[in-house]
């Protein structure tokens, strides 16, 4: 299974049903493909992936940025740029999937480092 691992919780996303991720364009990105997603390292739990947009970072608009990452556009636009500098050659350029993700267990967390604990949708 495929990882998607985050730095940092932005907006506090990952402690919502749903969630969203800027990644870079990739085949390893398929709507409805279950991934192993892990804050730090630390596995966190299982969603899956229900839509994909394709954009580049002169489309980011506020809905985008404030609800993905709690940034202005600038901020965002900025953050992408540092964060993937590196791993393509026109980062203005690039094509980005804004990826939407629902989590397929319920989590109940303390994203701070505390315990993790777990219950799958299917027990109810």
């Amino acid at each position: 299974m495929d990882t998607i691992k985050f730095s940092n919780q932005w907006n506090g996303k990952l402690k919502c049903k749903v969630f969203t991720t800027l990644r870079l364009k990739s085949f390893k990105y398929q709507i409805g493909k279950t991934f192993r997603i892990e804050l730090n390292g630390d596995y966190i739990g299982k969603a899956s992936i229900k839509g994909m947009r394709i954009l580049k970072l002169n489309k980011i608009n506020e809905f985008i940025s404030l609800l993905d990452a709690g940034l202005e556009p600038p901020q965002m636009v900025n953050m992408l740029k540092t964060m993937y500098k590196n791993k393509v050659p026109n980062i203005d350029t690039a094509e980005f999937y804004y990826i939407l993700l629902k989590w397929d267990t319920e989590l109940t967390l303390d994203l701070d480092g505390g315990t993790e604990k777990e219950k799958s949708q299917e027990a109810r």
